[in-house]
């Protein structure tokens, strides 16, 4: 801030407060072990509280990148590649 005090805001990952652990697998990944992501509610809040521009503004070249798309590095693309055998396991991920 322009006093030099800071503000923070722990945006992340959080599994519902109904979570209920037993009887699951050992999956890394899936359905299972699905959390619900607090970025960009964290976000929000910060800018609600302490931002001084509007949200269009500040979320114009995030829009601009869902529509037009962006160039990712090789070891990313390679990164995809190989989640497509764990996209197929389940049948929401595969539509």
């Amino acid at each position: 801030m322009p006093d030099g005090t800071i503000h923070g805001v722990n945006a992340s990952t959080e599994a519902p407060l109904s979570y209920d652990n037993t009887g699951i697998s050992n999956r890394r990944y899936g359905y299972e072990v699905i959390g619900i992501p607090g970025v960009v509610a964290g976000l929000t809040k910060l800018i609600d509280d302490y931002g001084s521009l509007p949200i269009d503004v500040i979320m114009e070249p995030a829009l601009r990148y869902a529509k037009r798309g962006f160039p990712i590095l090789k070891g990313e693309a390679y990164r995809h590649q190989m989640a497509i055998e764990m996209i197929k396991q389940f049948e929401g991920t595969r539509k």
